[in-house]
């Protein structure tokens, strides 16, 4: 690949932190919030640029936040994920995220727009309870709420975290675009 084909080359960077919330005196309160961690480009993201560019009817960007619990013999270190797959291994709930922003360089959100954007999706104490969550993703296109539709955008696979009824949760993911 010639010096200017690698200059033209687009690339997808992403982050991915989740937000802990416990009620205490009938209040939501933040409990901790995990690192960031780095997240997988699936093949798909690729593909839905393209159709976005191309104004193919019925195709958008990010649609929904799915969640998955993987299998649970994967332990506390699951297999890297396949930059090919089209779906997660066992989705459980598939969310419209709450938002999804222009950041600047700093993290700020800005009218936009940037090359940056976070998606942030709410999963509320009842929802999931009693699950244990090892995979998630972002699904665009032309996904639907039905989990395998759509084209995967990112997929994170990750160590077991178990989601109480107790507690609401809050998974963040940003795409640096460059």
């Amino acid at each position: 690949m010639s010096e200017q084909q690698e200059k033209a080359k687009v690339s997808i960077e992403g982050w991915w932190w989740d937000e802990f919330y416990v009620r205490k005196n009938g209040k939501l309160v933040l409990d901790h919030v995990t690192d960031q961690r780095r997240n997988t480009r699936m093949d798909g993201a690729v593909t839905l640029m393209a159709a976005l560019f191309a104004n193919a009817a019925g195709i958008s960007g990010v649609l929904y936040h799915a969640q998955g619990r993987g299998d649970a013999g994967w332990g506390a270190s699951p297999p890297a994920v396949t930059t090919s797959d089209t779906t997660l291994f066992d989705e459980i709930l598939r969310k419209l995220p709450d938002s999804v922003v222009f950041l600047d360089g700093s993290d700020n959100v800005v009218a936009g727009p940037t090359n940056i954007i976070r998606v942030r999706t709410t999963y509320i104490e009842t929802e999931m309870a009693g699950e244990t969550i090892r995979e998630q993703a972002l699904f665009g296109g032309d996904a639907t709420a039905l989990a395998g539709s759509g084209y995967i955008v990112n997929t994170i696979r990750a160590d077991g975290i178990g989601k109480s009824g107790a507690v609401q949760l809050i998974r963040n993911i940003k795409l640096i675009f460059s």
